[in-house]
C-alpha cells in the first residue's frame, strides 16, 4: 500500500488506489475530487438550524439535528413532536430556555419546582427507578459532588452536624 494517487493527498490508500475519504467521494458522486456540493467544512459554519449554536458536526448539521436528520429525515422531527423517550428510558422535551435542544424532563420538573436550573454537580433521581415517572414525588434532588450521589437532604443534615461539632455559633447568626 502506498499513498492516495490523488496529487497532495498524504493519506494512505485504501481501495482503488485512493484513500478512504477519495473513494468514498468517487462512490457518492463518481469522481474522486468532488466534494458533497452544498456542505460546508466543520470550521467554517454551525448548524444550520436558525437559532442553534452548536457547532457544525455532519450535512451541516450539528450532531443532535444531524441525528434527527439520520433518523426521522427531518432535523426538526423531534422539536415538532415536543418529547421522546431516549435510548436510556428517559422522557427528553423541549428547553424552555433553548428551544432547538431538548432536556430531560426530570430535571425540568426540578428546576421549575426549585425556581432555578440545576447546578452542574446536581441530578435527579427516581425514587421507584421508572425513569417515565416525572411526578415532583418521585423525584429527588441529588448532588454529585464528593462523595458521588449523595441526598441534598442528606447533605444538609450533615452541614449541621458538623456546623454543630465545629461552629455553633453560626448556626444562630441568620436568625
Amino acid at each position: 500500500m502506498g499513498l492516495c494517487a490523488i496529487d497532495e493527498c498524504q493519506r494512505n490508500s485504501k481501495s482503488r488506489g485512493w484513500c478512504d475519504m477519495h473513494y468514498k467521494r468517487w462512490l457518492r458522486t463518481g469522481n474522486p475530487l468532488n466534494k458533497l456540493p452544498g456542505v460546508p467544512k466543520r470550521s467554517e459554519v454551525g448548524c444550520l438550524i436558525e437559532g442553534c449554536d452548536n457547532p457544525h458536526n455532519a450535512k451541516g448539521y450539528c450532531y443532535t439535528h444531524y441525528f434527527r436528520w439520520k433518523r426521522y429525515n427531518d432535523p426538526l422531527k423531534l422539536i415538532e413532536k415536543g418529547w421522546h423517550i431516549d435510548s436510556h428510558g428517559y422522557v427528553r422535551v423541549m428547553d424552555p430556555d433553548y428551544p432547538t435542544k431538548t432536556i430531560g424532563q426530570h430535571r425540568l420538573v426540578m428546576s421549575q419546582h426549585l425556581g432555578r436550573r440545576l447546578e452542574r454537580h446536581e441530578n435527579v433521581h427516581h425514587k421507584n427507578g421508572d425513569r417515565a415517572d416525572n411526578r415532583l414525588e418521585n423525584l429527588e434532588l441529588w448532588s454529585k459532588m464528593q462523595p458521588c450521589g449523595q441526598r441534598a437532604e442528606d447533605k444538609v443534615e450533615y452541614a449541621i452536624e458538623i456546623l454543630k461539632l465545629y461552629a455553633p455559633h453560626l448556626l444562630n447568626k441568620g436568625e
